[in-house]
């Protein structure tokens, strides 16, 4: 009896705590501006939502694209954005390429180069498809990266950084599937002058704002309390269940094992296949 008069605090304790945790978590989740993705045009290969590529370089990785897929079945597509809202590079691709359906959903060969223009995070990415893993893993995906995406990137000299990164994953690309690479696909100092915003090209395409909260303070405060309440009694059975096996063996006990989850997955809907994080950022 003694050991449950004891526990009864701890119990109300750990559950009112935990409901204040949950309460202040979905109170701030829910004022936070929500990221937007982008929906591909019918360009497709080649989306310049940065406005930064001049219509030479994009017209090379539109015809290349096609003229690769073609060939191999597989699809590389560039995608430049001014930023990525609330999430990561690699999220960020992830969600873009599986939401895009980018490769065959056969195969799941589809690459995706995302290149980051905001002025103090530029950053560029290449995200694999799980059926090019073997051909380009993260280590060469690395060192494409290096050797044409970096120094161009700090340079801000996009379109050779997209140009010349688009033509090295096609190489490996046309390599993996056994097909000569065409001399069309180069690799080159020269991409033209960099476009200015003002100039409007054929892969330009309006970058959508991120979603901001419009509840309001009320609204807030009384969806979070429906939250928090609709989770409180599963805390507190989860609670019970926890403290139950801590008297049961006199203490916190165990093996010592650890468990720790796998990685990003996804899953394409359309016509690719799946992205699970494979590539590299730079």
């Amino acid at each position: 009896m003694s050991i449950v008069k004891r526990a009864v605090p701890v119990i109300l304790g750990i559950c009112a705590a935990g409901w204040a945790i949950v309460f202040a978590f979905w109170f701030f989740i829910l004022g936070l501006p929500e990221t937007v993705y982008p929906e591909h045009t019918e360009y497709f290969y080649v989306e310049d939502y940065s406005g930064c590529l001049n219509e030479e370089t994009e017209k090379y990785i539109f015809d290349e694209a096609r003229r690769l897929e073609e060939a191999t079945t597989a699809q590389v597509v560039v995608v430049t954005v001014p930023n990525t809202h609330q999430d990561d590079m690699e999220d960020y691709s992830i969600r873009l390429a599986n939401d895009w359906g980018i490769g065959q959903e056969e195969t799941d060969n589809g690459v995706l180069l995302l290149i980051r223009t905001d002025s103090d995070k530029e950053s560029v990415r290449l995200e694999i498809g799980q059926g090019l893993e073997g051909a380009i893993p993260d280590g060469k995906a690395g060192r494409i990266l290096d050797a044409q995406a970096v120094d161009a990137k700090e340079e801000h000299k996009w379109n050779k950084l997209a140009g010349n990164t688009f033509s090295a994953i096609a190489e490996e690309v046309y390599a993996e599937a056994g097909v000569p690479c065409p001399d069309s696909v180069v690799i080159k100092d020269d991409w033209g002058d960099d476009t200015d915003s003002a100039d409007k090209t054929f892969a330009d395409a309006p970058f959508p704002e991120e979603k901001k909260s419009d509840l309001s303070f009320s609204e807030k405060l009384s969806q979070s309390i429906e939250i928090a309440c609709t989770y409180w009694f599963f805390g507190v059975i989860v609670v019970l269940v926890i403290l139950f096996f801590f008297f049961l063996e006199g203490g916190w006990g165990g093996s010592g094992r650890s468990y720790s989850s796998g990685g990003h997955s996804g899953g394409y809907h359309g016509g690719g296949g799946s992205f699970g994080g494979g590539g590299a950022t730079r």
